[in-house]
Parts: C-alpha cells; sequence; structure tokens
C-alpha cells in the first residue's frame, strides 16, 4: 500500500477490530508484539498528518468501553 492515508484508514480499521476481539470477546487475534508494532506505524502516520487524528481513532482509546462489556 503506497497510499499513506490508504494505509492510514486501513491500520485504523484493522486495530479498530483487534481492539473489539480483545475487549469484547476476550479473543485476541495477534500477538501484543504485532499490535504494538501496527499502533506505532498508525501513530507515525499520525504525526505526519494530524489533521486524520479524530476521535475514533484508536489511538485516542484507552481501554474497553465499560458499558459493552460484560462482568464476569
Amino acid at each position: 500500500m503506497s497510499d499513506p492515508l490508504e494505509r492510514y484508514q486501513f491500520l485504523s480499521r484493522e486495530l479498530a477490530e483487534h481492539n473489539r476481539c480483545y475487549y469484547l470477546q476476550d479473543a485476541p487475534t495477534v500477538t501484543d508484539a504485532e499490535y504494538d508494532a501496527l499502533m506505532r506505524e498508525l501513530r507515525l502516520l499520525e504525526d505526519g498528518h494530524p489533521e486524520w487524528v479524530t476521535s475514533e481513532s484508536p489511538t485516542q482509546m484507552v481501554g474497553a468501553d465499560i458499558g459493552q462489556t460484560a462482568l464476569k
């Protein structure tokens, strides 16, 4: 993927899906190291293009949404 915006959008979707699997389903789909590498790449793109950052970006999220997680 050579287009930075396209890569940014892909990473955002990919990380959102990994977060959903991890936090809501308790079923991680990548290792911590793989997740961290994807997040670092996303942050680098955001550093270079701050106008792309929204409140929905995985870099702006902290943990799980308590309202959507089930207590065990």
